[in-house]
């Protein structure tokens, strides 16, 4: 599988940052964010819950 992320150069540089100190790929730490993202929000993302936060920001389900 395949994801193209487009971030800003800051914040893959603090990825980048990251990913070395704790000595891990950065496309390994990204799926490590998406993975815990994902665990955090299964109910709401299995439910189809609408109009919850659901971790970024204060983004809306639409």
């Amino acid at each position: 599988m395949q994801i193209l992320i487009r971030g800003t150069a800051e914040m893959k540089h603090i990825l980048q940052t990251e990913s070395k100190r704790i000595g891990i790929t950065l496309n390994a730490l990204i799926l490590q964010i998406l993975w815990n993202w994902i665990k955090e929000n299964l109910d709401s993302v299995k439910h189809g819950n609408q109009g919850e936060t659901v971790g970024y920001g204060n983004t809306k389900n639409p």
